[in-house]
């Protein structure tokens, strides 16, 4: 009997325990983040409606294909921690970069080519957050100065704690993440206050507001193994979004200067662009369960979207409306890799 006793007990303790995933930030630690996004589209359709009827374009032979990057490097220092969350810390941004590239080609107007790069007015900055009621609000640290514009949109935690479970799980446990703790990883620390650097004729740059973003779908996570200290989740990844980019667009317009238009040139008034757009792919999570912090983030993703573009040309017998819809197809690329100082 004793034998079966040792025998059960013994057994019980080669069974795999659980394994609590959390995010925890301590007093005096400092975390840097590094990350790149990378994305590749290219146009599959594009309708022109004037009037609500084809015209004469109909449905125009267009190519369009762009590429775009982001970096940057995020340094957050805790100066207090509250229930796992840094309650007040603060964050400097550098080596901030961001690249766009376009190529057009169509009969109309032929061959075009344009590259836009552009730099951060946070480059180098630093920013305190303080945890307030729930809220986190910006600031700049005491004894430093900067333009007050640059707080407003800053994201100041990362989505990363909210891609875990709530509870205890292992190896092979699925949970469901919410889809806008995925979404925000496509903008990590949202609003980078990016200026157009040299090189832009020709293109227009809209930065959508991304908390505005409706966001929808399924992400299911998977803790695929634990080993060495180290969780790996995978996530499966199908989201839709939708983002009205009217008044972005129409806050970039008002900013052109005038002399930029050719004298006698009727100037569209834009009505509404729109843009719905679906992700789906994988990424995989790597979590330091005894230090509660993500190591890295990887994703690869394919996207298709469809914007939609109303503007009328008013004045005269000319007056019409034209409803521009383009399809694209694209590839999107995420990699985050974390270190912590204790």
């Amino acid at each position: 009997m004793k034998l079966t006793r040792f025998a059960a007990v013994a057994g019980l303790a080669l069974v795999p325990l659980g394994t609590t995933l959390q995010s925890t930030h301590k007093a005096g630690e400092t975390r840097v983040t590094t990350f790149t996004i990378t994305e590749s589209t290219s146009m599959v359709d594009m309708q022109v409606l004037m009037n609500g009827e084809e015209g004469g374009m109909g449905e125009m032979e267009m190519t369009q294909e762009m590429t775009g990057m982001r970096a940057g490097v995020f340094t957050d220092s805790v100066r207090r921690g509250a229930d796992g969350a840094p309650a007040i810390f603060t964050r400097n941004y550098s080596d901030l970069e961001k690249t766009a590239d376009m190529y057009m080609s169509n009969e109309m107007m032929g061959d075009e080519e344009s590259s836009q790069e552009f730099e951060s007015d946070l480059e180098g900055l630093t920013v305190l957050f303080t945890l307030d009621e729930g809220d986190y609000t910006a600031s700049f640290p005491e004894g430093e100065a900067g333009d007050e514009d640059l707080l407003e949109g800053l994201e100041a935690l990362l989505p990363w704690g909210g891609l875990l479970s709530s509870g205890e799980v292992s190896v092979d446990d699925e949970w469901e993440v919410e889809p806008r703790a995925f979404w925000s990883s496509l903008s990590l620390g949202a609003d980078l206050a990016w200026e157009d650097g040299e090189d832009v004729e020709g293109t227009l740059s809209v930065d959508p507001d991304t908390d505005e973003a409706e966001v929808d779908g399924e992400i299911t996570a998977t803790l695929t193994s634990v080993e060495d200290g180290l969780a790996t989740i995978t996530l499966a990844v199908e989201i839709s979004e939708f983002i009205d980019m009217t008044e972005a667009v129409l806050a970039e317009a008002e900013g052109e200067d005038p002399g930029d238009v050719p004298e006698g040139a009727m100037m569209p008034d834009i009505k509404g662009l729109t843009t719905e757009e679906s992700t789906e792919g994988e990424a995989t999570v790597v979590w330091n369960i005894e230090g509660g912090y993500m190591v890295s983030f990887d994703a690869n993703l394919e996207t298709a979207s469809e914007q939609t573009l109303q503007m009328a040309f008013e004045g005269g017998p000319q007056s019409m409306e034209i409803e521009q819809i383009s399809s694209f197809e694209g590839e999107l690329e995420i990699s985050v890799e974390v270190t912590v100082e204790r």
